[in-house]
């Protein structure tokens, strides 16, 4: 009975262990996802900033004509 005990308690680690191995790989996969839409984020605003700068010179060329 101490036998099959030890045996189920082990089987409950080991179920514990994967499950919380499981999570820290999801958490990863979630981490690498926002990072990416970080970049793509600051590449865009990056982008929206340079044609914005791009029409206010335009503007400021065709007032100073």
């Amino acid at each position: 009975m101490t036998a099959g005990t030890q045996i189920e308690r082990e089987k409950q680690l080991m179920d514990k262990k994967a499950q919380l191995e499981q999570k820290i790989l999801e958490e990863q996969v979630y981490a690498k996802l926002w990072m990416m839409d970080h970049n793509k984020k600051l590449e865009r605003e990056k982008t929206e900033a340079g044609e914005k700068k791009k029409k206010v010179n335009e503007t400021m060329n065709i007032l100073t004509w």
